[in-house]
């Protein structure tokens, strides 16, 4: 009797979810109906507000104290029930958006020869090999509504119309802004929320703080503000003041975060930038034989250089105080890569395991961390790693398509985005080293920025399709 009640019970409460997702349907065919602009670059105002106010309303203090595995502790933090909230909030109005979008490009009618089709590939082969594979045929299956809504959204950013390339680099660039200003602000009236203090292990002397933001950690932190500082380069605000501004708070911001690898990105992206914006002035300067001065100068100091080194290295002390600091235990840390030598151990000892499709989507997560004992251990603090320890060789496969996918997209769209698509793309691959950059199982700062790439790629894609319709059209006078 009791099976029967609950039957009628589940049958009665599937009718409103049924309504709902007609009434879902209908609305979004209504809105995307004969619209070339979404709601997509609008998303990422929504997605970091929540992130701020997740780390305000936390509580969190950001101590000098160690863990027992060697790790900085953050006491007092808590999630907000408010922010919870939101957080569904802007997880309904990310899908709305992506889902008018998919609705608007594949119901229109007429020619779809601008959508990226191998981006669109390569996104879902990503997510079939690195989240559903694992989460239906590995060593720990488990598998949650939750993970379809990234690749949902991935799908919504890459059929974006090439009238949007502009409005999303501005968004993401405003978005990004506000909540890096914010962070500034409260740094002022409340330290502790976003520095931590006596950091020893910067390559800044005397400066002994590291800046988290208003992020979960400054290794977060630092590409937020180098995607921000990217945007701005190719979209600068009209006003000088506020150029300025935006230049010097992101600057500094990225200084005081001393994430390494948040520097080398910002360099190798200002040089793509520099690249395509320059290049051929640097070429005329470089390689007119006319005029070699330039030239002959920049070889000569080279050549100089490389002898003062030499002699550095041959006449004095230094490879004795290279031994002797990596004999110490901060040169220990820096063999062992901050201690991810044993994280990346585990993670192979997981394939070895599960060597088809892995451990599961489960990997890493707080009950796993407790047996190990490595309550830092959130990630595999590596794209390849995290991909071959979760979902094994079919998800390293799909990883490799991905990214290649993503280096052919980046190549043949960065003179249309003035280097914008290759400047994202080292980004993404260069954090991928020691973080998992691509990410789908929540909409987070790493999403965002996987998401800007792939919308940035995507409109300008367009746009080099219609470019080479019009050559194509000039050059055997068919006009239709």
């Amino acid at each position: 009797m009791s099976d029967i009640v609950s039957t009628i019970i589940l049958g009665l409460a599937t009718i409103p979810v049924t309504i709902g997702l007609v009434l879902f349907i209908g609305l979004v065919l209504h809105w995307g109906h004969n619209r070339e602009r979404s709601l997509m670059p609008y998303i990422f105002y929504t997605t970091f507000l929540v992130l701020a106010l997740d780390t305000i309303l936390s509580g969190r203090v950001l101590n000098q104290q160690m863990g027992l595995d060697g790790m900085e502790v953050i006491e007092n933090v808590t999630k907000h029930p408010l922010v919870t909230w939101l957080g569904r909030a802007n997880s309904l109005f990310i899908l709305f958006s992506a889902c008018e979008r998919i609705a608007s490009r594949l119901l229109a009618s007429g020619p779809k020869a601008d959508i990226p089709v191998l981006l669109l590939i390569s996104i879902w082969a990503f997510f079939l090999t690195n989240v559903a594979s694992p989460g239906f045929l590995s060593a720990h299956p488990q598998f949650t509504h939750e993970y379809l809504y990234v690749i949902i959204a991935s799908t919504g950013a890459a059929l974006l119309h090439e009238q949007e390339a502009k409005t999303v680099m501005i968004n993401a660039r405003n978005a990004l802004f506000i909540f890096i200003m914010l962070s500034a602000v409260l740094s002022v009236f409340h330290p502790d929320l976003t520095f931590k203090m006596n950091y020893t292990e910067g390559l800044i002397p005397g400066l002994n703080l590291r800046y988290y933001g208003l992020n979960s950690h400054a290794n977060a932190f630092g590409p937020i503000v180098v995607v921000f500082l990217t945007c701005l380069w190719r979209y600068p605000y009209l006003t000088r003041g506020l150029n300025f501004l935006a230049w010097t708070i992101g600057l500094a911001s990225l200084l005081l975060t001393q994430s390494k690898t948040s520097w080398i990105v910002m360099l190798l992206g200002m040089f793509c930038l520099g690249y395509f914006r320059y290049g051929d002035f640097f070429r005329q300067l470089f390689f007119d034989y006319k005029r070699p001065q330039f030239l002959a100068a920049t070889l000569i100091l080279v050549m100089l250089s490389s002898v003062a080194l030499a002699n550095v290295a041959m006449f004095t002390d230094t490879g004795d105080n290279i031994v002797t600091f990596f004999s110490t235990s901060e040169g220990g840390r820096v063999l062992s890569l901050s201690g991810r030598d044993q994280i990346w151990t585990i993670a192979l000892q997981e394939w070895y395991r599960s060597p088809l499709f892995g451990y599961g989507l489960t990997l890493w997560d707080e009950q796993y961390r407790a047996q190990i004992g490595l309550a830092h251990a959130v990630s595999a603090h590596s794209q390849f790693y995290q991909s071959l320890s979760v979902a094994g060789i079919v998800g390293a496969v799909g990883l490799m398509i991905y990214f290649v996918t993503l280096f052919c997209a980046a190549l043949k769209t960065a003179k249309l985005t003035g280097g914008i698509s290759m400047a994202l793309f080292l980004m993404i691959l260069l954090r991928s080293l020691s973080e998992p950059a691509v990410i789908m199982d929540s909409f987070g700062p790493e999403v965002m920025s996987n998401l800007l790439i792939i919308m940035v790629m995507a409109t300008h894609y367009g746009h080099q399709r219609v470019q080479n319709r019009v050559v194509t059209t000039l050059a055997t006078g068919r006009f239709a």
